[in-house]
């Protein structure tokens, strides 16, 4: 089963799939295609494989607690070993591998050999995928907040949270603002500097979709069924759609259209601004 998001390169296909298996598929449009090769990690893959081209590795983490580095050909160059399970997806950030694991810690792991740069104890599992940007790590955790982490000083910079619900969803982080979704059924925006509250936005149910920023919206999958368009300055609905059952994927803006996936096993694409299908 897959149960990460599929990634591609050129010609080649990254597939984690939850016996372990990353598996790499080299594409042909006038046959079917087996894989050419796979790589077997002890337990599921979760989160979706990062393709690092300077190094040209494949990266991923594992419920076994490693976070491997594969090269196209499946061969591993390195493996660093959490000993926590790790559900969120890694991503690059100058240079180096950030992400956070079920031992509630932040990690930053070297590219060129997978050797320790920095962790961060973020004090809380951590079961989504954190976001990087100028060595401050925004992190929504188990602990039912948010909060920015100073990578370089080592320091909680802010926490917010207004209610005692886990995140499940990864933030999502402008310029100045993150915006964040939880099992309380809000999507949050945060002063991405004080950590202040700016608005709140209520859905029928929790929310484990990640929001995604386009434009003037954010947008976010609920379990309630809907996926939502809400605008980043007033907090205001924009358009809503009810797709019938939960949503726990989430949004992708390509080509100016939205594409999320839903748990009665379709895929549905609408207009970015608008709720036509």
């Amino acid at each position: 089963m897959i149960v990460g998001n599929i990634v591609s390169k050129d010609k080649k296909i990254f597939i984690p799939a939850s016996n372990g298996e990353l598996l790499v598929f080299e594409y042909n449009e006038l046959e079917m295609f087996e894989p050419v090769c796979s790589y077997n990690a002890q337990k599921a893959i979760w989160n979706t494989p990062l393709i690092d081209d300077k190094n040209e590795q494949i990266i991923f983490g594992s419920m076994d607690g490693y976070l491997y580095s594969v090269d196209d050909k499946c061969n591993l160059n390195w493996k660093y070993d959490t000993k926590s399970s790790i559900v969120g997806s890694p991503i690059l950030e100058d240079g180096k591998i950030y992400f956070g694991g079920c031992d509630a810690q932040i990690y930053g792991i070297k590219t060129e050999d997978g050797k320790i740069h920095t962790t961060m104890d973020a004090e809380n599992y951590i079961a989504n995928s954190i976001v990087v940007v100028d060595s401050v790590a925004y992190v929504a955790h188990h602990g039912n907040r948010v909060a920015a982490f100073d990578l370089k000083k080592k320091k909680q910079i802010w926490e917010f949270g207004e209610r005692d619900f886990p995140y499940f969803s990864s933030p999502a982080v402008t310029k100045d603002s993150v915006f964040a979704a939880g099992r309380d059924k809000r999507l949050y925006k945060i002063n991405r500097k004080s950590g202040d509250g700016i608005w709140e936005f209520k859905t029928g149910n929790g929310i484990e979709s990640s929001p995604v920023v386009s434009g003037d919206n954010v947008f976010v999958g609920s379990g309630d069924g809907s996926i939502y368009a809400v605008n980043i300055k007033s907090g205001k609905e924009k358009w809503s759609f009810e797709l019938g059952d939960n949503i726990r994927s989430s949004p992708a803006i390509v080509d100016g259209k939205l594409v999320i996936g839903c748990d009665d096993g379709k895929i549905y694409c609408f207009n970015d601004s608008t709720k036509s299908q």
